[in-house]
C-alpha cells in the first residue's frame, strides 16, 4: 500500500503534461479545463485537429438554433498513424466556434464565441477569445470573428499577430443570421495578441480603403507576407451570390483580385507551401438557389507541424 501510495505521487505532475490528455469530464453550465484521470503508456501527439461540434448539445432546449450549442473539440493524429477519440475542451451554454490553434506548436488558441453578447444584439454576435490549449488562461481580445494566426517568428520564435474581419464602425450588424457571419461594414484587421492584451493595442484596419465591401474569411500566407480573403457587395436580398477571392501583402497594401467567374468562394487557405490556396464555392446550380450563403470555414491544408489546427 505504501509503495502503490508513492507511485500515485510520483505520477499525478506527469499527467499534467501529458501530450495526448484523456477526454474531460465537464459540466455543462460553466467552463472547466481539460483534466487528466488517467495516465497509459501509448502514441504521442503529432498535430492537433481543432474543430466545432454540437455533439453533446443537440436537441437541447437552450440551443436554438443547434449551432448556438457549438462547442471546441480536438483530435490527435499521433505518431503511429492513429487518431485520437474526440475531447470536449470546454463546457457551457454559450457558442464557441471558429477554433484555430497557433501554428507554433505552443497551443494557444484563439475562437469566436457570443459569451458576451449584450440583451438584444443577434445571437451570432461574434468576438474573439484567446486560451490555452488546456482551456485555462480563456481571455477577451476584441470583437469580431474568422481568426487567422500569423506564423510563427524566426528562429523558433511564437506566433504573435492575428487577422480578423470585424464591423469598421464598431456597430455594424451581421448580414445574415448564420453563425460567424460577417457584418455589413466588415473589414480585414490584425493585430498583436499581446500588444492587445497587455497595452490596449488598437486593431489596424486593412481594407479600409474597400468601401461597400464586406471583407471576411483572411488566411495567413505561410511565410507571414500575404493575407488572403473574400469580398463582395452586400446585396438588400441577403442571397450572396458573388463572393470573389483577393490577396494582399500583410501590411494591407497591394490588394489584388485573383478570381472574377462571380460565383460565390468562401473559406480560402493557402497550401503548407505557400503555392496553392484552397477555398470553397457553390456550383451554378446552388448558385440560382434562393437561400442565403451559409458561412463555413473551409477545412485547412493537413501540415507536418506539431499541434497545427485545421478548422471544419
Amino acid at each position: 500500500m505504501m509503495n502503490a501510495r508513492l507511485l500515485v505521487a510520483v505520477a499525478l505532475p506527469l499527467l499534467i503534461i501529458t501530450p495526448s490528455l484523456p477526454e474531460s469530464r465537464l459540466s455543462a453550465d460553466h467552463d472547466e479545463s481539460i483534466t487528466a484521470a488517467d495516465a497509459t503508456e501509448g502514441p504521442a501527439v503529432v498535430s492537433t485537429i481543432a474543430f466545432t461540434s454540437t455533439r453533446d448539445n443537440h436537441g437541447a432546449l437552450w440551443a436554438v438554433p443547434p449551432i448556438v450549442g457549438g462547442e471546441i473539440y480536438f483530435i490527435d493524429y499521433m505518431d503511429d498513424g492513429t487518431f485520437s477519440a474526440p475531447r470536449r475542451v470546454m463546457a457551457n451554454t454559450y457558442t464557441d466556434i471558429f477554433p484555430t490553434l497557433s501554428p507554433d506548436g505552443r497551443g494557444k488558441l484563439v475562437f469566436d464565441s457570443n459569451r458576451l453578447r449584450a440583451s438584444g444584439e443577434p445571437v451570432n454576435t461574434s468576438d474573439l477569445f484567446v486560451m490555452n490549449h488546456d482551456g485555462t488562461e480563456l481571455q477577451f481580445l476584441t470583437r469580431g470573428g474568422s481568426p487567422t494566426w500569423s506564423p510563427p517568428e524566426p528562429n523558433g520564435g511564437t506566433s504573435k499577430n492575428i487577422a480578423f474581419h470585424a464591423s469598421a464602425s464598431s456597430v455594424g450588424l451581421p448580414i445574415n443570421q448564420f453563425p460567424g457571419s460577417a457584418t455589413d461594414d466588415s473589414d480585414i484587421f490584425t493585430v498583436n495578441v499581446d500588444d492587445l492584451l497587455d497595452n490596449a493595442a488598437v486593431p489596424r484596419n486593412l481594407t479600409i480603403n474597400r468601401t461597400a465591401t464586406v471583407d471576411d474569411d483572411p488566411n495567413w500566407s505561410p511565410d507571414g507576407r500575404r493575407i488572403v480573403f473574400t469580398s463582395y457587395v452586400n446585396p438588400s436580398s441577403g442571397t450572396l451570390t458573388s463572393g470573389e477571392i483577393y490577396i494582399m501583402n500583410a501590411d494591407g497594401t497591394g490588394q489584388t483580385q485573383l478570381t472574377y467567374d462571380g460565383i460565390d468562394k468562401r473559406g480560402p487557405a493557402w497550401s503548407p507551401d505557400g503555392k496553392s490556396i484552397l477555398f470553397a464555392c457553390r456550383s451554378e446550380r446552388q448558385r440560382q438557389a434562393p437561400l442565403p450563403w451559409r458561412h463555413s470555414r473551409s477545412a485547412s491544408w493537413t501540415s507536418s507541424v506539431g499541434r497545427s489546427r485545421s478548422s471544419l
